[in-house]
């Protein structure tokens, strides 16, 4: 038979232990930082109309976790969502064939990993020139 100050002592025990458990959780959790956010254009920002163009969004994500995060890259295109994936990748794409003048616009790329986003700047894209004739 324990002595009744054990048994006080092992409760607390139990609840000490909880509550270390759950902070370290919590730290876990919020263990990534979004470092920075920079979307590219190729083959630049300015482009002929009926060239192809991809955009791309790079997230430098750090962890001091062994878990790859999941995050969101969410494209816009004069601020309205047109573009938006989960990956694990610090790099996407978005591939627009055969560009047209509707396409300038201003861009730009979010990055959500849980529950922190970083945005890029807005980038400009420029379409010039008239299409060629189709025969």
């Amino acid at each position: 038979m324990q002595p009744r100050w054990a048994r006080g002592a092992t409760m607390w025990l139990g609840v000490l232990l909880t509550l270390l458990l759950c902070s370290s959780l919590e730290s876990q959790e919020n263990s990534f930082t979004i470092n920075s956010v920079d979307m590219k254009s190729l083959p630049d920002w300015t482009v002929q109309n009926g060239k192809n163009l991809t955009l791309q969004c790079f997230a430098d994500v750090s962890t001091t976790s062994h878990v790859k995060p999941q995050h969101q890259m969410l494209f816009y295109k004069d601020d309205v969502l047109f573009y938006n994936i989960s990956s694990m990748k610090s790099t996407e794409s978005y591939f627009i064939p055969e560009v047209r003048i509707y396409d300038s616009g201003t861009y730009k790329c979010t990055v959500i990993v849980n529950n922190k986003e970083k945005t890029t700047s807005e980038y400009q894209v420029l379409v010039e020139g008239v299409p060629n004739p189709r025969v």
